[in-house]
């Protein structure tokens, strides 16, 4: 994994882009791949097997940093409540995942059928798609498989009823990251590493181009504007606002306002 990281970096080299890269990682949320212990520990892995993959981990950061000293090298969990055995001690940036919103889909909508079409292809069918040696989780099956299947007619129906929930469970959605928070100062103080911290993902997970509450939801913004606050005022290197946020995303044209207020309020810029 890192020589293929390795090639990637050097052909970005060869273009002169690598001023660019904030930091690289060998892992996308290393402390939840199934090929080790998986997400919520799955595997039950020994504390000598999980030791032996840091090891491993770490020696791959140090082959890279040798290759490629102007790039910072990063740890990434798929959690605030990272798994603190396999943390690299090398290395050079902390890169957490924080989807404290995520609730409003998953208990609100992606489990209810009045949403989808009459005719929806079936889970097995999306699963004969992936052909490979470690499949998802069956939760990414069922994700994938109901957003595959979303009536267009039932998108006003849904979407208000997702904004209902985030005004009936603002307080409780509050409180929990609020509760991340706490969770990530105490490993900053007391467990990880002295180096730069991001949230690399967070806040929630959205499966279709055409849901668009978040961008018309007040009470939405709001959170998002404390959550940058909050981050802000932790001492955090970096964020993202959200992780459904490239160009190709409703909300880049829909509110380039609130996307540069956002950005603003973290870098505690005025204007």
């Amino acid at each position: 994994f890192a020589e293929f990281l390795h090639y990637i970096l050097r052909e970005l080299e060869e273009r002169g882009l690598d001023s660019q890269i904030a930091f690289a990682e060998i892992f996308n949320e290393a402390d939840g791949l199934r090929f080790i212990d998986g997400y919520d520990n799955e595997n039950h892995l020994s504390d000598e097997e999980i030791a032996m993959f840091r090891t491993k981990h770490e020696e791959a950061i140090e082959w890279l940093k040798e290759r490629h000293p102007q790039i910072l090298f990063a740890f990434d969990s798929w959690t605030y409540y990272t798994d603190l055995r396999q943390v690299p001690q090398n290395m050079q940036v902390y890169n957490f995942h924080n989807y404290f919103l995520w609730s409003v889909y998953g208990n609100s909508l992606e489990n209810d059928p009045d949403v989808l079409v009459s005719d929806p292809v079936s889970k097995e069918e999306i699963k004969a798609t992936a052909d490979c040696d470690y499949p998802p989780t069956d939760d990414w099956y069922h994700r994938v498989w109901f957003y595959s299947n979303l009536n267009p007619e039932k998108i006003p129906a849904a979407q208000q009823k997702m904004q209902e929930y985030l005004k009936e469970h603002m307080e409780e959605i509050r409180t929990k990251f609020k509760d991340s928070l706490t969770h990530i100062n105490g490993n900053l103080e007391n467990h990880l590493p002295q180096v730069p911290v991001i949230c690399g993902e967070g806040v929630s997970y959205c499966g279709g181009y055409d849901l668009i509450w978040e961008e018309t939801s007040e009470e939405y913004w709001l959170l998002i504007k404390e959550m940058m606050e909050s981050y802000r005022d932790a001492g955090l290197w970096g964020t993202v606002v959200r992780t459904c946020c490239g160009p190709e995303d409703p909300v880049w044209k829909m509110c380039p306002d609130k996307l540069l207020e956002m950005n603003r309020i973290f870098l505690d810029e005025k204007n």
